[in-house]
């Protein structure tokens, strides 16, 4: 197994509120929060019920290892429109998100009726280059791109390829509830398992990571892990930093479960989880966050003056 991972990873307790400002301040705040004591077994039982949201993908399953074993957390797996519908209306202590799905804009949310939350930093789901889960294919240069067909059951994961074609293409397809209408369209946007190793009749693939670092020179972050006000912030930090430690202890184990249950190739997932994905967020990532929010803003897809708050 590659250990190179687990150094530096976030794995105890940090009880400031900070919101991200800069990225020497973010470097410092994640450095702090990953020096902090290992988690012992004996603390991972507390009395209050929480209940968490993952999106059903299984590169998040690294994040969750052993979450489901302990009597006090319930852990809940959607699709990511599910899942951040549910944690919006306030049925998630914690939930795994697309950043776009946790911005908040002067204090509220920077959507109209959506309580604001705050992130738990240094822990995420990222890549820096090829993300492979978020994929385009197109009938001709993306370019010309007219209209698209898209999963909506995606929800915010397809700000992310929204983004990147506005940013590199300067396109703005319409995006079509996929298997489409009937209507002629110029491409379809893959995203999180079924994008994985697929295949389609159009010719042309494009990887969202690739074309993101191509675009922006930084790494792309695809989820973190967004609370609600009042959620119990030490466990749960102790919850996640135990749970992605051991999940990276047992990658093996993760992978053959995938290849198992998906039928997808054994050393081509253990790759993934291995060289391709990162769970480690740190002050390179935090760019590639302000960078998303930057142009999500500048090409309309969220709210101009929005902000990610720190926990």
């Amino acid at each position: 197994m590659n250990t190179d991972k687990l150094a530096g990873l976030p794995i105890g307790v940090c009880c400031c509120d900070k919101m991200f400002v800069d990225r020497e301040a973010t470097a410092s705040f994640c450095r702090g929060m990953w020096r902090m004591e290992a988690v012992q077994e004996s603390d991972l039982f507390g009395v209050r019920k929480i209940t968490l949201g993952v999106p059903r993908r299984w590169y998040a399953w690294p994040l969750i290892r052993g979450l489901s074993d302990l009597p006090h957390v319930t852990l809940l797996q959607d699709c990511p429109a599910t899942i951040a519908m549910r944690f919006h209306r306030g049925g998630l202590d914690c939930a795994l998100l697309p950043v776009i799905e946790c911005l908040v804009s002067t204090g509220v949310s920077a959507e109209p009726g959506r309580p604001p939350c705050k992130v738990i930093p240094g822990i995420g789901v990222c890549t820096d280059g090829n993300a492979e889960t978020e994929v385009l294919f197109a009938r001709a240069e993306p370019s010309a791109m007219r209209r698209a067909t898209a999963d909506f059951a995606q929800g915010g994961m397809l700000a992310l390829t929204q983004v990147v074609l506005a940013e590199r293409f300067h396109v703005a397809p319409e995006l079509v509830a996929y298997p489409g209408d009937g209507k002629p369209t110029d491409g379809v946007l893959l995203s999180g398992n079924e994008a994985f190793a697929a295949e389609h009749p159009f010719p042309l693939r494009y990887d969202i990571g690739e074309l993101w670092r191509q675009a922006t020179d930084l790494p792309l972050v695809h989820m973190v892990w967004a609370t609600q006000r009042g959620a119990p912030l030490p466990e749960l930090r102790r919850l996640l930093a135990h749970a992605v430690r051991k999940g990276l202890e047992e990658i093996d184990e993760i992978a053959a479960t995938v290849s198992r249950v998906y039928g997808t190739d054994l050393e081509a997932v253990r790759r993934y989880l291995t060289d391709t994905v990162q769970y480690r967020i740190g002050a390179a990532e935090m760019d590639g966050v302000r960078k998303f929010m930057e142009l999500a803003g500048k090409h309309g897809l969220c709210d101009p003056r929005a902000e990610i708050h720190l926990c």
